[in-house]
């Protein structure tokens, strides 16, 4: 039976962790970071958190890339193509930063046969979906309090992933989960979406 999330504690050593991370921030210098404004009702706040896109060409996402696919070998078994969008994200949640309750698969991931045969195999060959999600995380968790990434198997059973600085996180994109308030210091991580072919 495949997990819904999975996890590597990766032997990716510290220097490099910081490495990369003083590589995202000198990026981060070059450009802006994008304030959340993602809303749910009118004056409520579904994220808040600053974020940087990252090119898929970035020397990192060929580390992700591959955790991706040995995820995808041992566990998951999808049929994915590439990063959506062709980039991931550099994401800083400070002190009081949050992600509510959330999926990354986004709406209409079900596949609907279309009634003429040509176009509906144009549309779902060519139509790609978020199937995996993937999160690194930057910081070590003597940095922050709070800003546990939690995940909900359903409504009464959730679980948290390792805070553990260099940890990679596999996880289905249609499986809730959250980032929870960061309390006090500042947490950094690198996400990214996986895409394939529409269910079927």
């Amino acid at each position: 039976m495949a997990y819904e999330a999975i996890w590597y504690h990766t032997s990716i050593p510290d220097d490099v962790v910081d490495c990369l991370s003083r590589d995202l921030e000198n990026l981060a210098n070059n450009d802006e970071f994008i304030e959340s404004q993602t809303k749910s009702g009118p004056d409520y706040k579904m994220r808040d958190s600053s974020n940087l896109w990252i090119p898929d060409t970035h020397w990192v996402c060929g580390l992700m890339w591959h955790y991706i696919t040995l995820a995808n070998k041992n566990n998951f078994r999808y049929d994915i193509d590439g990063f959506d969008g062709g980039s991931i994200q550099y994401t800083r949640y400070q002190t009081d930063n949050y992600y509510h309750w959330h999926k990354d698969d986004g709406v209409g991931n079900a596949y609907t046969p279309l009634p003429d045969p040509q176009e509906d195999f144009i549309v779902g060959s060519t139509q790609k979906i978020r199937k995996l999600s993937i999160t690194v995380q930057l910081s070590s968790h003597e940095d922050y309090t709070g800003g546990e990434v939690q995940f909900m198997e359903d409504q009464k059973k959730t679980f948290f992933a390792p805070k553990k600085k260099g940890t990679v996180i596999v996880f289905d994109s249609r499986l809730p989960h959250r980032a929870k308030k960061v309390l006090t210091g500042e947490r950094r991580s690198l996400v990214g979406w996986v895409v394939g072919p529409q269910w079927r």
